[in-house]
């Protein structure tokens, strides 16, 4: 059995594939994930791990009504300052693209967190508990 090797303008023909210029939309640079060095994605992962809970607890927090001098304001607003700072440094540092995976990873917590609680709240309450 022997294996004949195409000829070498097949292999250019094949493996030039044409590309878009640098800089836009369609660039293969734009679609290629940064390299972060270990430490920084550390960082990143914890960074995402405070924004995504932020998120959630912003949620849980947003039924508490208090009087801010005289105005009804809800819980949740607490935490809108400390996300918008979050979310900032990580466009800073991580780039926009990491920033949009993160917002959307909180905001599918977010969602996910309300799908459970109206699941646990749909169950049957036991005779005799108070589960006000």
């Amino acid at each position: 059995m022997s294996t004949k090797n195409p000829p070498k303008s097949k292999l250019k023909s094949i493996a030039a594939k044409p590309t878009a210029p640098q800089g836009s939309k369609n660039s293969p640079e734009t679609d290629k994930p940064k390299n972060i060095p270990l430490k920084a994605a550390r960082y990143l992962v914890v960074m995402g791990a405070i924004m995504s809970c932020m998120v959630v607890v912003a949620n849980l927090a947003a039924i508490k009504l208090w009087d801010f001098f005289g105005i009804p304001v809800d819980g949740g607003i607490i935490m809108f300052p400390l996300t918008y700072i979050l979310g900032d440094l990580i466009v800073e540092i991580y780039g926009q693209r990491t920033a949009n995976t993160v917002a959307t990873c909180g905001l599918g917590l977010g969602l996910l967190t309300c799908i459970l609680l109206w699941l646990v709240a749909a169950l049957p309450g036991y005779p005799g508990a108070d589960n006000s």
